[in-house]
């Protein structure tokens, strides 16, 4: 994987490069995606990062950052660390 991050950085068309891995959970009984990005050993104590939204956005409602239904965490040298900053309370249970 770091080959292929290797192989953007330094390159001007491309800018924070990253293997994104994609799950799916549910948190309160809805489904949530959850993205977490490795941006390699070279990027150190900012290696990982998670975002998590709700798989389908409720209706009629606006998925709105660290608000509802998406979170971005911060970014960590461990991927446990970018995944504990993610903002889990923005999904409630729907009803």
């Amino acid at each position: 994987m770091d080959t292929a991050i290797a192989f953007f950085q330094g390159r001007d068309e491309f800018d924070e490069p990253s293997e994104v891995a994609a799950y799916r959970v549910f948190v309160h009984g809805v489904e949530v995606e959850v993205m977490v990005r490795d941006f390699g050993e070279a990027a150190g104590d900012t290696r990982y990062s998670a975002v998590a939204r709700y798989a389908d956005a409720p209706f009629g409602h606006e998925l709105v950052m660290n608000t509802y239904g998406l979170s971005l965490g911060k970014r960590s040298a461990t991927v446990e660390g970018a995944l504990a900053s993610v903002h889990w309370d923005v999904f409630p249970p729907l009803g």
